[in-house]
């Protein structure tokens, strides 16, 4: 059991009864199952706007948490303590997009998330971008296959005569205003921190300091894939209610070809 001081145990839950005040983020969390299939709108015009950060992957008490390096570039590795003690190191797209599902009435939901990928992905999107052009007047259908190593995600075209905003597929970014994703889906942290961390197993408690939403990778290894950690860890976090838009008529949507341009869908494979 950790042992601290009484002004330190102070400190500590009135951080805690702030962050209890605090208004709680909208803004939920991407994930599919093997075989499942989701229909997206990305919260881009540009990929001058993709939010990609270089991370380490960390234990925190029994679990892993995404931790933002303090190296750009070539910089020495002694700029960043995890890069000096070999600690691996990944970019990750960090991307936000509406979710529509449908509820048990066939209405149309649609939920604002955030999906960590890996930072390949942006180049997919960037695929798109070149052909279809700003990302948020389109809609992609991503499905997943497989788990774990085997893990595939496929990007497709969505077409726009069967998923037409007037049904409920509504363009809808208000709720991405102002998100700090370093609150929300990983971490940032001082070099002084991360030498306490390597030293200790632990990051310091700064008096005042807030404590950080985002979610800790419950013990799920960093030797498992990227895909599976994530999704694992988010299924342990409430997701925000979503907000229903309106009926949706009951649609086919087994077309092969683009009925507005007539061109064939593009498939894009999406693994991590």
């Amino acid at each position: 059991m950790a042992k601290y001081s009484y002004d330190t145990y102070e400190d500590l839950r009135k951080s805690n009864q702030n962050n209890q005040q605090r208004p709680k983020s909208k803004v939920g969390y991407f994930r599919l199952k093997d075989g499942e299939e989701a229909v997206v709108r990305f919260a881009y015009s540009s990929p001058k706007e993709f939010d990609i950060v270089t991370v380490h992957n960390v234990k925190v008490g029994n679990g892993y948490r995404k931790v933002s390096c303090l190296r750009t570039g070539r910089e020495p590795l002694e700029n960043c303590p995890f890069c000096a003690k070999g600690e691996k190191v990944s970019s990750k797209f960090f991307a936000k997009l509406i979710h529509y599902t449908k509820d048990e009435n066939g209405r149309v939901i649609a939920t604002p998330e955030v999906a960590c990928f890996a930072k390949r992905k942006a180049d997919e999107l960037v695929n798109f971008i070149q052909e279809y052009g700003d990302l948020r007047d389109i809609l992609i259908k991503i499905r997943r296959t497989g788990s774990g190593l085997d893990t595939e995600y496929n990007f497709v075209f969505a077409n726009p005569a069967i998923y037409k905003e007037e049904l409920g597929y509504v363009k809808d970014f208000k709720d991405f205003e102002g998100l700090d994703l370093a609150h929300h889906s990983y971490v940032e942290k001082s070099k002084e921190d991360i030498e306490e961390y390597l030293k200790t197993g632990d990051f310091p408690f700064h008096k005042n300091e807030q404590v950080k939403e985002q979610p800790v990778e419950s013990v799920i290894g960093p030797d498992l894939p990227d895909d599976d950690n994530y999704e694992k860890f988010l299924g342990q976090i409430e997701q925000p209610k979503p907000q229903v838009t309106q009926n949706v008529p009951t649609q086919q949507t087994t077309q092969t070809s683009d009925t507005i341009t007539n061109r064939p869908r593009r498939t894009y494979d999406f693994s991590r």
